[in-house]
Protein backbone atom coordinates (compact mmCIF):
# COMPACT_ATOMS: atom_id res chain seq x y z
CA UNK A 1 0.00 0.00 0.00
CA UNK A 2 1.41 3.48 -0.92
CA UNK A 3 1.86 6.29 1.77
CA UNK A 4 -0.51 8.62 1.79
CA UNK A 5 1.43 10.92 0.63
CA UNK A 6 2.09 9.22 -2.44
CA UNK A 7 -1.40 7.86 -2.75
CA UNK A 8 -2.39 11.61 -2.94
CA UNK A 9 0.14 13.05 -5.12
CA UNK A 10 -0.64 9.95 -7.50
CA UNK A 11 -4.51 10.77 -7.33
CA UNK A 12 -3.54 15.00 -7.82
CA UNK A 13 -1.18 13.86 -10.71
CA UNK A 14 -4.74 11.80 -12.12
CA UNK A 15 -6.92 15.50 -11.67
CA UNK A 16 -3.87 17.58 -14.03
CA UNK A 17 -4.60 15.35 -16.59
CA UNK A 18 -6.93 17.85 -18.17
CA UNK A 19 -9.17 16.74 -20.84
CA UNK A 20 -11.28 19.59 -22.47
CA UNK A 21 -14.29 20.46 -20.21
CA UNK A 22 -17.15 23.14 -20.24
CA UNK A 23 -16.35 26.39 -18.36
CA UNK A 24 -17.80 26.98 -15.38
CA UNK A 25 -21.41 28.28 -15.35
CA UNK A 26 -21.60 32.38 -13.46
CA UNK A 27 -23.33 30.46 -10.28
CA UNK A 28 -21.14 27.67 -10.44
CA UNK A 29 -17.66 29.99 -10.04
CA UNK A 30 -19.52 31.73 -7.30
CA UNK A 31 -20.38 29.17 -5.49
CA UNK A 32 -17.22 27.15 -5.60
CA UNK A 33 -15.09 30.20 -4.30
CA UNK A 34 -17.23 30.55 -1.69
CA UNK A 35 -16.63 27.05 -0.23
CA UNK A 36 -13.29 27.24 -0.76
CA UNK A 37 -13.41 30.81 1.32
CA UNK A 38 -15.26 28.33 3.78
CA UNK A 39 -12.63 25.56 3.58
CA UNK A 40 -10.05 27.57 4.16
CA UNK A 41 -11.76 29.67 7.45
CA UNK A 42 -11.67 26.20 8.70
CA UNK A 43 -8.52 25.29 8.02
CA UNK A 44 -7.30 28.31 9.19
CA UNK A 45 -9.28 28.29 12.67
CA UNK A 46 -8.57 24.00 13.49
CA UNK A 47 -5.69 23.27 11.66
CA UNK A 48 -5.27 19.21 11.84
CA UNK A 49 -2.17 18.60 14.76
CA UNK A 50 1.25 18.36 12.92
CA UNK A 51 3.29 15.94 14.47
CA UNK A 52 6.37 16.34 16.22
CA UNK A 53 10.05 14.48 15.54
CA UNK A 54 12.34 15.95 17.84
CA UNK A 55 15.52 14.20 15.22
CA UNK A 56 14.13 15.05 11.50
CA UNK A 57 16.04 17.50 9.81
CA UNK A 58 13.54 18.71 7.24
CA UNK A 59 12.66 22.32 7.33
CA UNK A 60 9.38 23.32 9.21
CA UNK A 61 6.37 23.74 6.42
CA UNK A 62 5.52 27.57 8.23
CA UNK A 63 4.27 28.72 5.07
CA UNK A 64 0.45 29.23 4.83
CA UNK A 65 -1.04 26.54 2.91
CA UNK A 66 -4.64 28.01 2.87
CA UNK A 67 -3.36 31.31 1.44
CA UNK A 68 -1.11 29.58 -0.87
CA UNK A 69 -4.08 27.57 -2.46
CA UNK A 70 -6.64 30.41 -2.46
CA UNK A 71 -3.90 32.65 -3.79
CA UNK A 72 -2.89 29.75 -6.93
CA UNK A 73 -6.48 30.82 -7.89
CA UNK A 74 -6.22 34.28 -7.57
CA UNK A 75 -3.23 34.61 -10.13
CA UNK A 76 -4.62 31.99 -12.49
CA UNK A 77 -3.75 34.08 -15.60
CA UNK A 78 -7.01 33.42 -17.42
CA UNK A 79 -10.39 32.37 -16.96
CA UNK A 80 -10.66 29.54 -17.97
CA UNK A 81 -7.22 29.29 -16.03
CA UNK A 82 -9.03 30.18 -12.86
CA UNK A 83 -12.02 27.54 -13.74
CA UNK A 84 -9.40 24.53 -13.98
CA UNK A 85 -8.11 25.64 -10.50
CA UNK A 86 -11.42 25.97 -8.98
CA UNK A 87 -12.25 22.60 -10.17
CA UNK A 88 -8.54 21.18 -9.43
CA UNK A 89 -8.62 22.78 -5.70
CA UNK A 90 -12.30 21.27 -4.74
CA UNK A 91 -11.34 17.67 -6.39
CA UNK A 92 -8.18 17.21 -4.66
CA UNK A 93 -10.29 18.49 -1.26
CA UNK A 94 -12.82 16.07 -1.53
CA UNK A 95 -13.46 13.95 1.17
CA UNK A 96 -13.82 10.20 0.30
CA UNK A 97 -16.38 8.70 2.63
CA UNK A 98 -16.21 5.47 0.83
CA UNK A 99 -13.07 4.15 1.25
CA UNK A 100 -12.47 2.96 -2.05
CA UNK A 101 -9.50 1.67 -3.58
CA UNK A 102 -7.13 3.72 -4.63
CA UNK A 103 -7.44 3.01 -8.50
CA UNK A 104 -11.31 3.62 -8.42
CA UNK A 105 -11.00 6.69 -5.86
CA UNK A 106 -8.52 8.23 -9.04
CA UNK A 107 -10.80 7.77 -11.49
CA UNK A 108 -14.15 8.78 -9.37
CA UNK A 109 -11.59 12.24 -8.21
CA UNK A 110 -10.64 12.66 -12.27
CA UNK A 111 -14.38 12.57 -13.58
CA UNK A 112 -16.67 13.79 -11.17
CA UNK A 113 -19.37 16.65 -12.63
CA UNK A 114 -18.55 19.61 -10.58
CA UNK A 115 -22.24 19.70 -9.88
CA UNK A 116 -21.51 17.25 -7.27
CA UNK A 117 -19.12 18.42 -6.00
CA UNK A 118 -21.05 21.47 -5.28
CA UNK A 119 -23.51 19.97 -3.45
CA UNK A 120 -21.15 17.46 -1.35
CA UNK A 121 -19.61 20.57 -0.40
CA UNK A 122 -23.07 22.78 0.30
CA UNK A 123 -23.32 21.37 4.02
CA UNK A 124 -19.80 21.46 5.13
CA UNK A 125 -20.60 22.98 8.19
CA UNK A 126 -22.81 20.50 9.34
CA UNK A 127 -20.37 17.72 8.72
CA UNK A 128 -19.11 15.70 11.91
CA UNK A 129 -15.22 16.76 13.17
CA UNK A 130 -13.72 13.57 11.77
CA UNK A 131 -14.99 14.52 8.24
CA UNK A 132 -13.61 18.38 8.49
CA UNK A 133 -10.32 17.57 9.38
CA UNK A 134 -10.37 14.88 6.68
CA UNK A 135 -10.69 18.11 4.26
CA UNK A 136 -7.71 20.04 6.40
CA UNK A 137 -5.04 17.72 6.31
CA UNK A 138 -6.20 17.41 2.29
CA UNK A 139 -5.62 21.09 2.74
CA UNK A 140 -2.33 20.51 3.64
CA UNK A 141 -1.10 17.68 1.51
CA UNK A 142 -2.72 19.66 -1.42
CA UNK A 143 -0.06 22.95 -0.62
CA UNK A 144 2.17 20.78 0.24
CA UNK A 145 2.52 18.90 -3.06
CA UNK A 146 2.59 22.18 -4.94
CA UNK A 147 5.29 23.58 -3.45
CA UNK A 148 7.19 20.20 -3.25
CA UNK A 149 6.54 19.19 -6.86
CA UNK A 150 5.83 22.25 -8.71
CA UNK A 151 7.41 25.51 -6.94
CA UNK A 152 10.30 23.94 -5.74
CA UNK A 153 11.76 22.22 -8.87
CA UNK A 154 10.56 25.51 -10.81
CA UNK A 155 12.77 27.58 -8.20
CA UNK A 156 15.34 25.49 -8.05
CA UNK A 157 15.76 25.36 -12.12
CA UNK A 158 14.84 29.07 -12.67
CA UNK A 159 18.97 30.60 -12.21
CA UNK A 160 20.20 27.83 -14.36
CA UNK A 161 19.89 28.90 -17.88
CA UNK A 162 22.96 27.57 -19.61
CA UNK A 163 25.23 30.91 -21.14
CA UNK A 164 26.76 30.00 -24.56
CA UNK A 165 29.33 31.88 -26.34
CA UNK A 166 27.65 34.66 -28.25
CA UNK A 167 27.44 34.22 -32.20
CA UNK A 168 26.42 37.45 -33.64
CA UNK A 169 27.26 35.96 -36.89
CA UNK A 170 24.17 34.27 -36.97
CA UNK A 171 21.61 37.24 -37.17
CA UNK A 172 17.85 36.17 -36.35
CA UNK A 173 18.17 32.80 -37.80
CA UNK A 174 17.20 29.63 -35.35
CA UNK A 175 19.23 26.87 -36.32
CA UNK A 176 17.97 23.91 -35.67
CA UNK A 177 21.15 21.99 -34.73
CA UNK A 178 21.44 21.88 -31.07
CA UNK A 179 20.76 23.18 -27.74
CA UNK A 180 24.10 25.26 -27.91
CA UNK A 181 23.25 26.64 -31.44
CA UNK A 182 19.97 27.08 -30.46
CA UNK A 183 20.69 29.23 -27.21
CA UNK A 184 24.00 31.10 -29.25
CA UNK A 185 20.64 32.17 -31.75
CA UNK A 186 18.99 32.86 -28.65
CA UNK A 187 21.45 35.13 -26.86
CA UNK A 188 22.15 36.86 -30.11
CA UNK A 189 18.36 37.63 -30.90
CA UNK A 190 17.98 38.63 -27.34
CA UNK A 191 20.99 41.33 -27.38
CA UNK A 192 19.87 42.74 -30.89
CA UNK A 193 16.15 42.59 -29.51
CA UNK A 194 16.83 44.27 -26.01
CA UNK A 195 19.32 46.81 -27.94
CA UNK A 196 22.23 44.75 -25.92
CA UNK A 197 20.99 46.39 -22.92
CA UNK A 198 19.93 44.43 -19.57
CA UNK A 199 16.08 45.21 -19.61
CA UNK A 200 15.63 45.90 -15.94
CA UNK A 201 19.23 48.54 -14.95
CA UNK A 202 20.08 49.42 -18.78
CA UNK A 203 23.70 48.40 -18.70
CA UNK A 204 25.06 48.33 -21.90
CA UNK A 205 26.71 45.09 -22.77
CA UNK A 206 30.42 44.76 -22.09
CA UNK A 207 31.36 42.21 -24.92
CA UNK A 208 29.20 44.12 -27.29
CA UNK A 209 31.34 47.84 -26.22
CA UNK A 210 34.33 46.29 -26.15
CA UNK A 211 33.77 45.19 -30.08
CA UNK A 212 32.08 48.47 -30.83
CA UNK A 213 35.81 50.38 -28.85
CA UNK A 214 38.35 48.64 -30.42
CA UNK A 215 36.45 49.40 -34.56
CA UNK A 216 35.23 52.76 -33.40
CA UNK A 217 37.55 53.98 -30.67
CA UNK A 218 35.73 57.19 -29.00
CA UNK A 219 33.08 57.63 -31.39
CA UNK A 220 31.47 54.07 -30.86
CA UNK A 221 28.10 54.21 -30.20
CA UNK A 222 24.95 52.51 -28.69
CA UNK A 223 22.23 51.04 -30.91
CA UNK A 224 20.17 54.94 -30.28
CA UNK A 225 23.03 56.61 -31.49
CA UNK A 226 24.39 57.91 -28.07
CA UNK A 227 27.97 57.70 -27.55
CA UNK A 228 28.91 55.15 -25.26
CA UNK A 229 31.58 56.88 -23.06
CA UNK A 230 28.64 59.01 -22.55
CA UNK A 231 27.32 55.82 -20.49
CA UNK A 232 26.59 56.92 -17.13
CA UNK A 233 26.91 53.15 -15.71
CA UNK A 234 29.83 50.78 -16.54
CA UNK A 235 29.22 48.51 -18.86
CA UNK A 236 28.59 44.61 -17.79
CA UNK A 237 28.40 41.21 -19.39
CA UNK A 238 24.98 40.64 -19.80
CA UNK A 239 23.33 36.94 -19.78
CA UNK A 240 20.06 35.27 -21.66
CA UNK A 241 17.84 34.25 -18.93
CA UNK A 242 14.92 31.86 -19.94
CA UNK A 243 11.07 33.42 -18.44
CA UNK A 244 9.83 29.52 -17.63
CA UNK A 245 13.22 27.43 -17.63
CA UNK A 246 15.37 25.95 -20.41
CA UNK A 247 15.62 22.66 -18.03
CA UNK A 248 11.56 21.67 -18.24
CA UNK A 249 12.00 20.85 -22.07
CA UNK A 250 15.60 19.52 -22.01
CA UNK A 251 14.72 16.54 -23.81
CA UNK A 252 11.76 15.42 -26.50
CA UNK A 253 8.46 15.23 -24.52
CA UNK A 254 8.81 11.23 -25.04
CA UNK A 255 11.50 11.42 -22.35
CA UNK A 256 10.62 14.30 -20.19
CA UNK A 257 10.50 12.78 -16.49
CA UNK A 258 7.01 12.34 -14.41
CA UNK A 259 8.74 15.53 -12.53
CA UNK A 260 8.53 17.92 -15.27
CA UNK A 261 5.49 16.62 -16.66
CA UNK A 262 3.65 17.18 -13.33
CA UNK A 263 5.43 20.86 -13.66
CA UNK A 264 4.11 21.63 -17.04
CA UNK A 265 0.66 19.97 -16.40
CA UNK A 266 0.31 22.61 -13.32
CA UNK A 267 1.40 25.23 -15.77
CA UNK A 268 -1.16 24.59 -17.87
CA UNK A 269 -3.16 24.79 -15.77
CA UNK A 270 -2.64 28.93 -14.49
CA UNK A 271 -3.04 29.41 -18.62
CA UNK A 272 -4.76 26.42 -20.69
CA UNK A 273 -2.78 26.06 -23.96
CA UNK A 274 0.20 27.67 -22.12
CA UNK A 275 2.50 24.90 -22.50
CA UNK A 276 2.19 24.77 -26.20
CA UNK A 277 4.24 28.02 -26.68
CA UNK A 278 7.41 26.15 -24.99
CA UNK A 279 6.80 23.11 -26.76
CA UNK A 280 10.53 20.94 -27.26
CA UNK A 281 12.46 23.47 -28.96
CA UNK A 282 10.14 26.56 -28.11
CA UNK A 283 11.38 26.52 -24.98
CA UNK A 284 14.60 28.56 -26.75
CA UNK A 285 12.32 31.16 -28.53
CA UNK A 286 13.28 34.72 -28.31
CA UNK A 287 9.70 35.60 -26.08
CA UNK A 288 10.46 32.93 -23.31
CA UNK A 289 13.94 34.89 -22.52
CA UNK A 290 15.26 38.31 -21.04
CA UNK A 291 18.71 39.82 -21.45
CA UNK A 292 19.62 40.42 -17.78
CA UNK A 293 22.60 41.40 -15.76
CA UNK A 294 24.04 38.62 -13.63
CA UNK A 295 22.47 39.53 -10.36
CA UNK A 296 19.17 40.85 -12.59
CA UNK A 297 19.02 37.51 -13.73
CA UNK A 298 19.64 35.27 -10.24
CA UNK A 299 17.16 37.52 -8.87
CA UNK A 300 14.61 36.89 -11.51
CA UNK A 301 15.27 33.55 -12.24
CA UNK A 302 14.99 32.71 -7.83
CA UNK A 303 11.29 34.55 -8.46
CA UNK A 304 12.51 37.56 -6.15
CA UNK A 305 11.49 39.78 -9.56
CA UNK A 306 8.39 40.21 -11.28
CA UNK A 307 7.16 42.21 -13.82
CA UNK A 308 3.63 43.37 -14.28
CA UNK A 309 2.09 44.71 -16.96
CA UNK A 310 0.32 48.08 -16.85
CA UNK A 311 -3.00 48.39 -18.73
CA UNK A 312 -2.88 49.59 -22.04
CA UNK A 313 0.93 50.22 -22.41
CA UNK A 314 1.84 47.66 -25.00
CA UNK A 315 5.03 46.06 -23.73
CA UNK A 316 5.24 48.00 -20.52
CA UNK A 317 5.83 46.88 -16.94
CA UNK A 318 5.97 48.02 -13.49
CA UNK A 319 9.09 45.84 -11.91
CA UNK A 320 8.93 44.73 -8.59
CA UNK A 321 11.42 43.12 -6.45
CA UNK A 322 10.09 40.60 -3.01
CA UNK A 323 11.47 39.07 -0.54
CA UNK A 324 12.45 40.51 3.56
CA UNK A 325 15.79 41.27 1.93
CA UNK A 326 15.00 43.03 -1.47
CA UNK A 327 14.59 46.73 -0.29
CA UNK A 328 16.69 48.00 -2.80
CA UNK A 329 15.65 51.86 -4.00
CA UNK A 330 16.07 50.94 -7.61
CA UNK A 331 12.51 49.30 -7.66
CA UNK A 332 9.66 49.60 -8.61
CA UNK A 333 10.51 51.00 -11.71
CA UNK A 334 8.67 50.98 -14.86
CA UNK A 335 10.23 49.41 -17.97
CA UNK A 336 9.17 49.76 -21.71
CA UNK A 337 10.74 46.33 -23.03
CA UNK A 338 12.62 47.62 -26.21
CA UNK A 339 12.39 46.08 -29.77
CA UNK A 340 14.19 44.58 -32.78
CA UNK A 341 15.01 47.32 -35.38
CA UNK A 342 13.49 45.37 -38.24
CA UNK A 343 10.70 44.05 -35.87
CA UNK A 344 11.73 39.89 -36.42
CA UNK A 345 11.99 39.34 -33.07
CA UNK A 346 9.25 38.11 -30.85
CA UNK A 347 9.45 40.51 -27.55
CA UNK A 348 8.87 38.71 -24.42
CA UNK A 349 5.39 36.87 -23.98
CA UNK A 350 3.07 38.54 -21.67
CA UNK A 351 1.46 35.59 -20.98
CA UNK A 352 5.00 33.69 -19.80
CA UNK A 353 5.80 36.93 -17.94
CA UNK A 354 2.14 36.94 -16.32
CA UNK A 355 2.83 33.14 -15.00
CA UNK A 356 6.17 34.10 -13.68
CA UNK A 357 5.01 36.75 -11.92
CA UNK A 358 2.19 34.30 -10.59
CA UNK A 359 4.59 32.09 -9.36
CA UNK A 360 6.27 34.89 -7.37
CA UNK A 361 3.79 36.61 -5.88
CA UNK A 362 2.14 33.05 -4.54
CA UNK A 363 5.50 32.01 -2.79
CA UNK A 364 5.81 35.86 -1.80
CA UNK A 365 2.83 36.33 -0.18
CA UNK A 366 2.16 32.76 1.28
CA UNK A 367 5.25 32.34 2.86
CA UNK A 368 6.03 29.27 0.91
CA UNK A 369 9.25 31.36 -0.99
CA UNK A 370 11.20 31.25 2.64
CA UNK A 371 10.66 27.86 2.86
CA UNK A 372 11.92 26.75 -0.64
CA UNK A 373 14.81 28.72 -0.03
CA UNK A 374 15.92 27.42 3.31
CA UNK A 375 15.17 23.94 1.43
CA UNK A 376 17.45 24.92 -1.33
CA UNK A 377 20.26 26.37 1.26
CA UNK A 378 20.20 22.77 3.11
CA UNK A 379 20.49 21.30 -0.08
CA UNK A 380 23.73 22.69 -1.24
CA UNK A 381 25.14 22.33 2.55
CA UNK A 382 24.98 18.99 1.82
CA UNK A 383 26.54 18.63 -1.60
Amino acid sequence: MASPHLRHQSSLEAILDFSPITALAPDQRVRAKDILTRLFEYYRQSPPPSPIDPASKLQPRKYKRADLLGLVCEFAVSEQGRDRVLRYLLTSLLDNETERQEEQNQQQQATLDISDILTTFADFDSWDQPRKTAVAVRIEQTADNLVDHFFLPLRASGIKTPQPTPNLASGTDILPIGTSNRLSNLRAQCLIRDHHRCVVTRHFDMSEADSRYRRDGADAKDDGGRLLTEEKEDPMFLEVAHIIPHSLMSGSNAELSPAKKYVLQVLDMFDPGITNLINGQDIDRAFNALTLTPDMHHLFGSLHLNFEPIPDQKHTYVIRSVGPFMRSSRFPLVRTLLTAPNKTIDPPSPRLLAIHRACSMILHLSGAGNYIECVLRDEDAMM
